[in-house]
């Protein structure tokens, strides 16, 4: 089929009867699967399949015009491919883990993108659910995965409607963009709001300011620079330079603003260098 007439969008991820420590080489094909997890956007439906039973998703795979999930690449396809007769790797795929290594130059795990951006993370983990296996407590490994499944479709929908998602880098936090955006990016917001002298209502996380806790703050722009913009803070009553990285949500309000004709970004910059 044709991928412009395919229909469906899942979200997949799976777990393995082995652990690295027990197979040769770290071949991932030698792990092994014990059940496989997806969403289906098209029923709104999460499934779990065992390993009896993986021919189940072929109907899924072969109908999907985009598969999301996390490490799918590099890890559940090559773990998955000696149980299909169908190349993984010709999925229209959506790696958030390859998203954010490209965008930043580092790993990162799903817990902690899961924590950051959602403020909820994994309920175990890799070891738990290979105890699950061993114990025959399918039922917990189930719920497991399908956890799994729901963060990642979780992180595609923030990333979808805000632009970017959120990790955490030393005591604060900070974003990174995605490519699959379809709501305006932060970066656009801000400049609609200079643009149209519009005060916005931004979440803003300062490592300085309780370990990097969201902080809510209305900011009327005056100064963008190339990583940071130079504001009124409403709470604090003066002049603030906001690290757009570190601007989480950035909200549009009906209110207007006037930058000050006596504002001098030169002794602003004298005063607070950047």
């Amino acid at each position: 089929m044709d991928i412009k007439n395919k229909i469906e969008k899942l979200v997949l991820d799976l777990e393995t009867k082995k652990g690295f420590s027990e197979v040769k080489g770290r071949d991932l094909k030698q792990l092994g699967v014990s059940v496989v997890g997806i969403y289906s956007f098209q029923d709104n439906e999460f499934k779990v399949f065992s390993e009896k039973d993986i021919n189940l998703i072929l109907p899924y795979l072969e109908r999907a015009k985009l598969v999301i999930g996390f490490n799918t690449k590099g890890f559940d396809y090559p773990v998955l491919q000696p149980y299909l007769n169908f190349d993984l790797q010709s999925l229209n795929s959506l790696d958030i883990f390859e998203e954010a290594r490209n965008s930043l130059g580092f790993r990162l795990s799903l817990n902690s993108i899961a924590e950051a951006t959602l403020n909820v993370g994994k309920i175990g983990t890799g070891l738990d659910a290979l105890k699950f296996f061993r114990q025959g407590e399918m039922e917990k490994l189930s719920q497991y995965c399908q956890h799994d499944v729901l963060l990642t479709r979780e992180l595609y929908e923030f990333g979808k409607r805000n632009g970017h998602l959120i990790y955490r880098k030393g005591m604060g936090l900070e974003t990174f963009p995605v490519s699959w955006a379809e709501g305006k990016t932060i970066s656009q917001i801000l400049h609609q709001a200079f643009d149209q002298r519009k005060i916005l209502e931004i979440e803003y996380s300062s490592p300085r300011n309780n370990a990097g806790k969201r902080h809510l703050r209305k900011i009327d722009i005056y100064h963008f620079d190339f990583d940071r913009i130079v504001a009124y803070c409403h709470l604090r009553e003066d002049l603030r330079t906001f690290k757009i990285r570190r601007i989480l949500s950035a909200k549009l309000l009906e209110a207007a603003y006037e930058i000050p004709i006596d504002f001098n970004l030169q002794e602003f910059r004298s005063k607070n260098p950047f």
